[in-house]
């Protein structure tokens, strides 16, 4: 589903829930993301789809109370939120996170490898920020821990991640080119593999990691074109031209990537994709309403070609791509994205809501 901010008159409304296999709104959902949560600063507060029905928000920490943190130390609160479950079983409170510069944020994503509230010791997450287009964090930590891990290696850009098969892989940036990366170790000691084959170079795009049903990885890559209009600042924008797939050969034994092949068709899934929500699949044939080797994607807010200084994304490119005809189709079309901001994925856990009657 994808949940979508009100307008901005109705800012402090509760969020749009919209349904997009059945193509309806439902209008008993009560739960608040500001209209332009992923530009405001993060005093006030970023949002990301972090997969199994959860929510998370990241906040500056400007109080000294959490963990004898200094004040104004530039440092992120992370919260896990459900709308989708009641109040006590709703809020998780993650280890405070010290971030070494003080900037506001790209790009904030947040992976859960299992759904908190079942395996309460035995879930990890993801922490994949942007503090500028040339620099970002990633972090792990484990339910319980009370410190973050940060893996060791090179000093290289990730730009998405993703649990697969007891593992995390990553897209990783250096200069014009990226690869899919391994991360291997446990505790605190974690260690980053570039070992691969390079995924493009000189391109305009971004990617990402998701698994297919059939269990394969894939990924994905986002290839942009410049559009006709320009900014004030007389850089061009940029939107979705197409995507291009990868199926993933792993090693047995380090899980390290030996090969990508690209493939024509995805079959019978459809793919969910954007740079705030974690990436997800399903069976187009399970869902009456999703077409089947398609990508629904909502906007990426990372510079699609981070490495040029003049150009810059279109803020709310959104669609549907058919891998077949290559055609993109509107995402929502009953919901104007320009008046309502940059919307997210998210699964509800639960089928109690109502649709809108209007």
């Amino acid at each position: 589903m994808l949940m979508i901010p009100k307008k901005e008159e109705e800012s402090k409304e509760a969020a749009i829930l919209y349904s997009v296999s059945e193509k309806k709104v439902y209008n008993n959902f009560r739960f608040h993301i500001p209209r332009n949560y992923l530009y405001r600063t993060m005093t006030e507060g970023v949002y990301s789809g972090a997969g199994q029905g959860w929510l998370a928000r990241g906040v500056r920490n400007l109080s000294d109370e959490f963990n004898n943190f200094p004040k104004n130390d530039p440092s992120l609160r992370i919260t896990l939120l459900n709308p989708f479950r009641s109040q006590r079983t709703s809020s998780i409170a993650l280890p405070l996170l010290p971030l070494p510069e003080k900037k506001d944020l790209y790009k904030f994503k947040v992976v859960l490898s299992a759904d908190p509230t079942l395996n309460p010791d035995n879930y990890v997450v993801i922490l994949l920020c942007m503090r500028s287009m040339y620099s970002s964090e990633l972090a792990f930590v484990t339910g319980g821990r009370k410190y973050w891990t940060r893996p060791v290696g090179d000093d290289w850009m990730i730009t998405d991640a993703i649990f697969y098969k007891g593992r995390v892989y990553a897209i990783a940036n250096r200069g014009t080119r990226s690869k899919v990366i391994t991360f291997n170790g446990k505790g605190s000691s974690v260690q980053a593999s570039y070992t691969g084959q390079w995924l493009h170079d000189h391109d305009v795009g971004t990617a990402y990691l998701v698994e297919s049903t059939e269990g394969d990885l894939l990924c994905v890559r986002r290839h942009a074109e410049p559009k006709a209009c320009s900014t004030t600042d007389g850089g061009r924008l940029w939107g979705t031209e197409k995507f291009t797939v990868y199926k993933l050969t792993l090693n047995n034994r380090s899980g390290s990537v030996v090969s990508l092949v690209e493939v024509k068709s995805i079959g019978d899934n459809a793919l969910f994709l954007g740079s705030n929500s974690q990436s997800m699949s399903v069976l187009a044939s399970k869902h009456p309403g999703c077409q089947p080797n398609c990508i629904y994607y909502t906007n990426d807010l990372v510079r699609l070609n981070w490495w040029l200084h003049d150009d810059i994304v279109v803020p709310l490119d959104t669609g549907i791509f058919n891998m077949e005809d290559k055609t993109i189709a509107q995402l929502c079309p009953q919901i104007s994205m320009e008046e309502h901001g940059s919307p997210l994925w998210i699964t509800p856990t639960f089928s109690g809501l109502s649709t809108d009657s209007s």
